[in-house]
């Protein structure tokens, strides 16, 4: 079955990210087309296009890639159970970490795939607030499937996510004096991330700095500083960095799900963004709780956020 499981992940994601790299190259030359000056009605009709494509591509490729990835996962755990005899899913050997790598697969096809639905649908109810509300939506719906899943489907508690409030205030401070601690070396890579690479603003950032709007900066500075730290340590240090770190042991697990981490975020980030990995799970394991790499996680976002505000308005000079 092992075989089996891996074969169909892999063609499911090989088809589900070769469709998202396909858009994104169509999106990018649509982009090129629009800022050459192209009249109104051709805009409309790219546009139009665009939003065409992002509807097939979510539900031709990334619907069934989601519906197989969870079919895999529910499989295994319902096979461990019975091999095992287990109340979890689970146990032991090899298959803690393909479950584990099953579902933060599915956890972040489901996050880009809500990203997508609520893209074509904001665009078209409430477009001037569509990305504070991706950026704070998403990470919900894919962190709440991802509960579900745990609870229902396999029979995991989400004590073993990492979840529970053991230590709470001690492994919240720890995690604040690490941020402090790890903050020169931080900037020192994000100085020399610009030198190697070309800088480039995000649009997100972009848009943050240029619009005036407190609402818009409300709802991002709440995603950033919430949504998306839960659900990415749930994701990279609950489901991998644990695997990871049963199987194969703590300095494998930091790199390999720091690595991971690394790359879901922008080319230009990549130093900065490893080196927050590690810290984020070091952090995790040595408090045992999620408590510590999540409020480590909103302080760095919530620090960067302020940044951008604070030289959007003028303080940077």
């Amino acid at each position: 079955m092992l075989p089996a499981v891996v074969a169909i992940v892999a063609g499911g994601l090989a088809a589900a990210w070769g469709a998202q790299a396909a858009a994104g190259a169509a999106q990018t030359e649509a982009a090129a087309v629009l800022e050459a000056g192209a009249d109104a009605a051709r805009r409309a009709e790219i546009e139009a296009q665009l939003t065409e494509g992002v509807e097939t591509l979510l539900l031709r490729v990334w619907v069934p890639a989601m519906a197989i990835c969870l079919a895999a996962t529910v499989g295994l755990a319902a096979a461990v159970r019975r091999r095992l005899a287990a109340a979890t899913a689970f146990a032991v050997g090899i298959y803690p970490l393909l479950g584990s790598v099953l579902l933060a697969v599915f956890c972040m096809m489901a996050f880009y795939a809500s990203g997508g639905f609520l893209a074509v649908g904001l665009e078209r109810s409430w477009p001037e607030m569509r990305r504070p509300l991706i950026a704070l939506l998403a990470p919900g719906i894919s962190l709440c499937l991802a509960m579900w899943i745990c609870r229902r489907a396999l029979h995991c508690p989400l004590l073993a996510l990492g979840l529970h409030r053991r230590r709470a205030v001690a492994a919240i401070a720890w995690s604040l004096l690490l941020f402090a601690a790890q903050l020169p070396v931080c900037y020192a890579l994000i100085a020399l991330s610009s030198v190697i690479v070309a800088p480039r603003l995000q649009e997100e950032v972009v848009e943050i700095a240029t619009h005036s709007g407190w609402l818009y900066r409300g709802l991002f500075l709440l995603a950033v500083v919430g949504a998306v730290p839960l659900f990415e340590e749930v994701v990279f240090r609950g489901l991998l960095f644990e695997a990871l770190r049963r199987r194969l042991g703590v300095g494998v697990g930091v790199v390999v799900s720091a690595l991971l981490f690394t790359a879901v975020h922008p080319v230009e980030t990549y130093l900065p963004i490893f080196w927050l990995g590690v810290m984020l799970a070091l952090a995790y394991h040595y408090t045992g709780t999620l408590l510590a790499p999540i409020a480590l996680h909103a302080v760095h976002n919530g620090v960067q956020f302020v940044l951008i505000l604070w030289a959007s308005s003028g303080g940077g000079g």
